[in-house]
């Protein structure tokens, strides 16, 4: 007898309507409740994949998309819905099967897991990924044991070799400080997170910070980066050890929203005290829920011509039958909002 959705809610003791969330990749599901239908899902052997729409002629994609621990990763949900808007549509106007599995990158982790035993489960064509946190992310390995063309969403990795889209980091943040100083900002930080410092995407958004300051002169500054575990912690280390900071870069959108709250908090104005600058461009997607608080000048990396040049690129491989190495670079852009101005304030003093 085939194993059905009520069977996976019932090994994993919540509802069918839980279920349904989690194999669609899908919010509002914590952590540890994901991981147990997951590997229901494995033990079972159920496959997500929509026999009723599918023909001999149907490809069938798979979009993986690797989740973290972590309140402060769980809110990059934002950007993952943008990525897999621009998937759907493109699987749509291409007549494709999608499946989105969300997976935990502990169990990717571990080896032999319910994430692995699910990626084997699903007879797919084609596979795209999400959350890749370098280019020798154990996550490769287990889609490579599929033996399918896949494709990296938002991350361009010259050293990587497999198919990637998405912009160049470090460029963009070598834009964002290049802007800050045409501002007349000369007291520029950086604030990142220590939970994801090692990622790729983080440590190429710092090296561009330094490469920007370092291109402009301003090379004595390139030390002004904080990581710290929350945002809060990160603007007081800023403020105390550089008093004249007049600009901060949050490592991403959430990030940013949570300098400003922490500046707010200490009486301070945004952007009249201190301009902020973030990366995701969340306000613009639309998808912050009303969360946002202030419209952030923020780098938009086109999660969504992401997606649907990214199932463009899939198809191409697997119409070749081939693994093919292609590399694209979409051209990003920063949005400029309230939250950043002309320097134009008294500076405080140094005590």
């Amino acid at each position: 007898m085939e194993t059905t959705i009520s069977d996976v809610a019932g090994r994993a003791g919540v509802s069918k309507s839980t279920v349904s969330l989690v194999l669609n990749g899908r919010p509002g599901v914590s952590q540890e409740t994901r991981e147990l239908v997951l590997r229901a899902a494995a033990e079972l052997g159920y496959s997500t994949r929509r026999v009723a729409s599918s023909s001999p002629a149907t490809r069938t994609l798979l979009l993986i998309c690797q989740r973290y621990p972590g309140r402060s990763l769980d809110v990059l949900g934002h950007v993952y819905s943008a990525y897999i808007a621009g998937v759907r549509q493109a699987c749509s106007a291409h007549g494709c099967d999608l499946v989105v599995l969300p997976v935990s990158a502990q169990m990717v982790d571990n080896g032999r897991s319910a994430a692995d035993l699910m990626l084997n489960a699903v007879r797919a064509d084609g596979a795209l990924l999400l959350g890749l946190r370098s280019p020798d992310d154990r996550l490769l390995s287990l889609v490579r044991e599929l033996d399918i063309p896949f494709v990296a969403l938002g991350r361009h990795w010259s050293s990587a070799d497999f198919s990637c889209i998405g912009i160049d980091d470090r460029e963009a943040l070598v834009a964002v400080v290049n802007y800050l100083v045409t501002l007349g900002h000369r007291e520029i930080a950086l604030v990142g997170e220590t939970l994801v410092q090692t990622f790729m995407w983080h440590r190429l958004r710092v090296q561009g910070f330094q490469e920007g300051l370092a291109r402009l002169g301003m090379g004595e500054k390139v030390d002004r980066i904080v990581l710290a575990a929350t945002p809060e912690e990160g603007v007081a280390e800023t403020l105390s050890r550089w008093p004249q900071t007049s600009a901060i870069i949050g490592i991403y959108d959430i990030w940013a929203q949570g300098v400003v709250r922490a500046l707010k908090a200490r009486g301070l104005s945004v952007p009249d005290d201190v301009s902020v600058v973030g990366f995701d461009n969340i306000n613009g997607l639309g998808l912050d829920g009303g969360e946002f608080q202030t419209e952030l000048t923020s780098v938009d990396p086109r999660q969504p011509d992401a997606g649907r040049l990214g199932v463009e690129m899939l198809l191409r491989c697997v119409e070749e039958r081939e693994v093919a190495h292609i590399q694209t670079t979409l051209r990003w852009q920063l949005v400029q909002r309230s939250s950043s101005a002309p320097i134009a304030r008294l500076q405080r003093g140094s005590g």
